[in-house]
């Protein structure tokens, strides 16, 4: 006896154009791999992390490289509840107002990078780690935004 529910219904009518559309990203990130290599954006579709079953080794993700290392960091941040436990937080009903003091001396900073050691500049670390924008809160006050 087959039986179908509202749910069953709803989760193949969305799930398989998704599976589908999954599908053809990693056909596109097989065919365009040796390309995705050589451009310094390339997505991590494009680049073929966490594709396939189970994924090459020096293409998996783990907690050991997800956080700071690139290219890795560019599928964990989209999938962070997979490696880390996460819940979801309601935005408030009514927001909070935050000022803005800009502390331009954290441009300054030098950060070791991870695994090598070595100093750097802030403005190479956010490049060398495709940091897209960084918010540095303190308090109620943003003192640093580089977007």
């Amino acid at each position: 006896m087959i039986v179908r529910s509202a749910q069953f219904n709803k989760l193949v009518t969305h799930t398989y154009p998704v599976l589908l559309l999954a599908f053809g990203l990693a056909s596109f990130a097989l065919t365009g791999s040796v390309a995705a290599q050589d451009n310094k954006y390339a997505t991590a579709a494009e680049l073929g992390l966490m594709q396939g079953f189970p994924p090459p080794p020096d293409k998996q993700v783990t907690k050991a490289n997800a956080l700071l290392k690139a290219p890795f960091n560019r599928w964990s941040y989209l999938h962070m509840r997979m490696i880390y436990p996460s819940a979801p937080i309601p935005a408030a009903e009514k927001p909070a107002p935050i000022s803005k003091t800009i502390d331009w001396s954290i441009e300054e900073l030098k950060i070791e990078e991870p695994g090598t050691g070595a100093m750097t500049d802030m403005a190479s670390y956010l490049k060398k780690t495709y940091t897209d924008a960084i918010v540095v809160i303190r308090g109620d006050q943003i003192v640093y935004e580089n977007t």
